[in-house]
């Protein structure tokens, strides 16, 4: 099973990945974070 997860920072805070992994019976393969704060976007 794979899922692609994409959200703000509160998916990564929380740490749904590793929680949706345990109760799915899924396995983490990567998480990559994109950090656009220093590119002044809102």
């Amino acid at each position: 099973m794979r899922i692609l997860m994409l959200g703000n920072s509160y998916i990564f805070t929380n740490d749904m990945p590793r929680m949706l992994a345990e109760l799915t019976g899924a396995e983490i393969i990567a998480a990559v974070i994109l950090d656009d704060s220093e590119s002044g976007e809102m």
